[in-house]
């Protein structure tokens, strides 16, 4: 799913799914409903926001 956002060119996007991903799995590792986070398998692998050039 995550990819699928990125394809778009919605970087921002993806890492704040992400993010929310993650704070549920912690929430349900808390509360003893999950065991381990996965969101956590995907550190690195998102890729970050091509840099824009501010000069013309």
């Amino acid at each position: 799913m995550l990819r699928k956002i990125q394809a778009q060119g919605k970087y921002e996007t993806a890492h704040r799914i992400k993010q929310r991903i993650s704070q549920v799995s912690r929430f349900a590792i808390s509360d003893g409903s999950a065991e381990r986070d996965p969101a956590a398998d995907l550190r690195g692998h998102l890729k970050s926001m091509p840099a824009k050039s501010e000069f013309p």
